[in-house]
């Protein structure tokens, strides 16, 4: 069930209860202990009750993939939140309700389906004006890991650390993308043996989850961005196409292929429309297929499955591909397998 206010259904799907989540969650009335899970969750801070008339009830749920934590959290009352120069960028989205958040240069009325912030490290922020029924999704990133990847899209390193806008338009287009690849990742932390299960799936999904963010919020590196990239060189194409076939499996995202090219994404990107006519990780989308394919051909039907096949070339959706497998192949993988 997506949250609705007067602007209409949210930008991404969340449910209603978090009453058994995957992860970790925690319900107190008690401040200190508020405290200490704000201290454990995200960094030292303080914590003070707008209204002592009105109760604290936190519930806080916890989830930590490679590089990545995502949290859902509300305190059934106004808070005011404290917190000294941020040790993570966090970028902060209400759910449900509103509230204030800002630091000594800006605020924003934050509210859900409308307005979400992007929190840079290294500055002091406030939050506060919290409506009864507020609930926040933040998705908090390692800065050293943000930076690398900003260092490879750009292929020149940084100059100082990344500067967010604060206000994210929720109905921004440039910003669907990110909040699909965080419904996905909400999505298959419930899933039993989703895509998170994986470690090197979770952490390719950490991966699109921050190029998404640099991609679709300003900061002070996007026109940088911006620039077109010069092409890679049909020889470095081959090399990296060389690189896809000799580790189909390993390759987590482009950031990856781009690394071990010793290209940058864009230019890697660029090379590939140009000289293939699509994008890097499509094309290996196209190796696993056909590997996946060479090995369900080979496969013993009594002592193997399609999905483990299929999980073995890197497609833990097991619906998706063979949906995929279909379109290409005119027949469903097990059918390939019982053959």
């Amino acid at each position: 069930m997506s949250p609705t206010n007067a602007a209409g259904p949210g930008p991404w799907d969340v449910p209603d209860s978090i009453s058994e989540p995957a992860g970790r969650l925690l319900r107190t009335a008690d401040v200190d202990q508020a405290v200490a899970a704000i201290t454990e969750n995200y960094q030292p801070g303080r914590l003070e009750i707008a209204d002592a008339r009105r109760p604290l009830d936190m519930v806080m749920w916890t989830n930590t993939l490679p590089n990545l934590r995502l949290n859902y959290l509300s305190y059934g009352t106004d808070v005011i939140v404290t917190a000294p120069p941020m040790e993570r960028y966090v970028l902060c989205f209400p759910v449900t309700g509103r509230l204030r958040i800002g630091s000594a240069r800006t605020q924003i009325e934050a509210s859900a389906n409308l307005l979400g912030t992007a929190i840079s490290a290294g500055i002091p922020m406030f939050f506060e004006k919290w409506s009864d029924d507020c609930r926040v999704l933040t998705v908090r990133f390692a800065p050293v890991q943000l930076e690398e990847l900003l260092t490879t899209m750009l292929d020149r390193p940084l100059t100082g650390p990344i500067r967010f806008d604060l206000r994210m338009d929720l109905a921004d287009r440039a910003v669907q993308p990110l909040l699909r690849t965080l419904t996905l990742v909400r999505t298959e932390l419930d899933r039993p043996g989703g895509i998170v299960s994986d470690p090197a799936m979770g952490a390719g999904l950490t991966r699109l989850v921050m190029t998404g963010l640099l991609l679709a919020q300003p900061h002070n590196y996007s026109a940088l961005l911006r620039q077109p990239a010069k092409p890679a060189a049909p020889g470095q194409i081959r090399d990296a196409i060389e690189f896809m076939e000799s580790h189909p499996t390993e390759i987590a995202g482009v950031a990856d292929l781009a690394r071990a090219a010793r290209l940058s994404v864009r230019a890697l990107e660029a090379g590939f429309r140009k000289h293939i006519g699509m994008p890097p990780m499509t094309y290996l989308r196209k190796i696993r297929m056909a590997g996946a394919r060479s090995d369900l051909e080979r496969a013993d039907a009594a002592a193997a499955t399609a999905a483990s096949i299929a999980r073995r070339w890197g497609f833990h959706h097991y619906g998706r591909f063979a949906t995929a497998y279909r379109e290409r192949y005119d027949e469903a993988p097990s059918d390939t397998l019982r053959k």
